[in-house]
Parts: C-alpha cells; sequence; structure tokens
C-alpha cells in the first residue's frame, strides 16, 4: 500500500491526539511532523495554552517531529494565513501531500482550512494524440464530515 506524506496538524489536546492515533493506525500516511502554532511571546500553544517544550515533549514521545509556526502576540488571522502559507509551501515542496487536523465540528474552522488548504492540482497526463480531457475533481469536501472513520481525502 501507497503511504501519504502527510503533515499532523496538532493542538496537543485529546482530540488532535485521538485524530493522530487514527491516522497512524490507518497506516496509509506517513506523517513528516506535527505542527502546531504558538504564541511568540508567550511560547504557548494558540489553540489550548500549552507550553511548547510540553509540546516538544508529547512529540518526542510519539516520536515525530514537531514544527511550530511562531505567531505574533497580536494574534489576528492576516498573520495567521501568512505564517500557515508559509508552512504550507515548505511541506509541499518536501512533497507533503496530506495535512490532517483533528477539529473539524468546529465549521468557521473547517470552511477556512478548506478555502486556504486546497489540495494541489492534479498530475496532467502525459500528452497523446487523443483530445485532452480534464481529471475530474472528484472531491467534494477536502475534510471529513465526521470523525467514524479515517477519510479518503487528500486534505482531511
Amino acid at each position: 500500500m501507497t503511504r501519504h506524506k502527510a503533515v499532523f496538524n496538532w493542538s496537543g489536546g485529546k482530540d488532535s491526539a485521538h485524530a493522530l492515533w487514527r491516522a497512524m493506525r490507518s497506516e496509509r500516511y506517513e506523517i513528516v511532523a506535527l505542527l502546531t502554532t504558538v504564541n511568540r511571546s508567550t511560547l504557548r500553544s494558540t489553540m489550548h495554552g500549552i507550553p511548547t517544550e510540553l509540546l516538544r515533549a508529547q512529540a518526542d514521545r510519539i516520536g515525530i517531529p514537531l514544527h511550530t509556526v511562531d505567531l505574533t502576540p497580536k494574534g489576528d488571522m492576516e498573520d495567521y494565513s501568512a505564517a500557515m502559507d508559509r508552512a504550507v509551501r515548505r511541506y509541499r515542496e518536501e512533497g507533503v501531500t496530506h495535512f490532517i487536523f483533528g477539529d473539524i465540528f468546529l465549521h468557521d474552522v473547517r470552511r477556512y482550512r478548506e478555502e486556504r488548504l486546497p489540495p494541489p492540482p492534479p498530475p496532467r497526463p502525459p500528452a497523446t494524440s487523443q483530445p485532452e480531457i480534464p481529471p475530474a475533481n472528484t472531491m467534494t469536501s477536502p475534510m471529513p464530515k465526521n470523525t467514524s472513520a479515517v477519510p479518503s481525502s487528500p486534505w482531511m
């Protein structure tokens, strides 16, 4: 089975831990990093206020490197978007095709991620003498609708 290269968006909380466990258990993903946002002045996660040293200890114990995205203390959406765009570009350049989230029932957050983290375009087929038919985008939602199973979307 081919494993998809993925980054797991880590909050350090129980829902995130459960979603990570499910993704790892599925054996469909090679999770190359745990990514979390941290307030640069408090050195705590923006989601739960977990100290960076505890996030690093969690990542060490799990065995997956932690990548912190530093946010300015004002922490507005413009700052968040710019920082996440840089992180996404970096991981896409490294061949990551999936970003996994565990907080999909927060509808406004889900909508934001669907808009900001679209899947990469499908690879173009080699040129042939036949007319080109554009690939169908079968993905109607880049995130799962529930957590009862690990979905097959490239942007869980």
